[in-house]
């Protein structure tokens, strides 16, 4: 069973939300999607989880989706000012009312590309009493890139106004996505090595739009505080991690065992990382999803 709902942002907007229900009640998992998506994009992944004992709470974060519409705002921005706080506590948000409603169930983050670097700030500040995170599509950024994109994301912003589509960062970070990839037919093809869902995605006006320039300086700041390794200790160190990439995911990839041995490092004790061989980015929509979701519920079922 399914229900659509609405809920309190961190400045009062409203944020639409879906919660699938499981009758088996074993957990419950909360999704923070990507960039330029949406909710719906996870049906068929809350299906599983569903029939596996899990109910799934989704929602479209600000300036993405239904909240997008609904509130009358730009596709691709947050919002005017302080963009990136907000939607990690519009997150925490959502947890405390997935708390009040499901009684004590233990409440997983699956967290995606940029709802991962969401998510890995949301743990370093909320990580106490969440069962887990599982976080897809992650990186490990250069902090030299970071100082060369932070002051261009700044003055486009102030050179064309924080509601323009920023071309220049778009460039900079989506350009060579597609480096993985022999002769692809599309921009899209990074996401997925299974036709159908690069396709579906294309035609998806809700998805793959482009973001603001106040957007990307959010976005910055929040690569910044999920960059700065000093805060890797203030996660619980019992806290279930599963890092999860495809091999030829040209936001992660291989180097995500490193990012992995970070958060090691720093005392986190239950992490799990897998990579999976020739897989792209969105793991749940792959061809090897099958495999990926079956190793998802053991791990949820491990640490529930």
């Amino acid at each position: 069973m399914k229900e659509d709902f609405v809920f309190t942002g961190a400045d009062g907007i409203n944020l639409h939300g879906t919660k699938y229900h499981s009758d088996s009640k074993r957990g419950v998992v909360q999704v923070i999607h990507g960039m330029a998506e949406h909710r719906r994009r996870y049906e068929d992944f809350a299906g599983f989880l569903t029939d596996r004992g899990y109910s799934v709470y989704t929602y479209d974060q600000r300036g993405h989706g239904e909240t997008a519409s609904a509130n009358e705002s730009h596709l691709g921005h947050f919002s005017h000012r302080r963009g990136w706080e907000k939607v990690v506590e519009d997150a925490r948000r959502l947890t405390k009312l997935i708390r009040g409603e499901e009684n004590g169930l233990p409440v997983f983050l699956f967290a995606h590309s940029m709802g991962s670097f969401i998510g890995r700030d949301y743990i370093t500040r909320y990580g106490d009493g969440l069962g887990g995170a599982i976080l897809s599509g992650t990186s490990m950024l250069d902090p030299f890139l970071l100082k060369i994109i932070t002051p261009i994301a700044k003055l486009e912003k102030l050179f064309r106004g924080k509601l323009s589509q920023s071309k220049v960062m778009e460039k900079i970070i989506f350009s060579s996505n597609n480096r993985n990839v022999d002769e692809p037919d599309t921009k899209f093809d990074w996401l997925s090595r299974d036709e159908a869902i690069v396709e579906a995605y294309i035609e998806d006006e809700l998805s793959g739009f482009g973001c603001t320039t106040g957007f990307y300086d959010d976005f910055i700041y929040g690569m910044k505080r999920v960059s700065d390794e000093k805060r890797y200790g203030r996660i619980p160190g019992d806290l279930p991690l599963l890092f999860i990439s495809g091999e030829e995911d040209p936001v992660g990839g291989p180097i995500v065992e490193d990012l992995a041995q970070k958060y090691r490092g720093a005392g986190l004790r239950n992490l799990t990382c897998r990579v999976y061989p020739d897989a792209r980015h969105e793991l749940i929509n792959e061809l090897n999803r099958g495999e990926v979701l079956e190793d998802l519920i053991s791990w949820l079922d491990e640490n529930g």
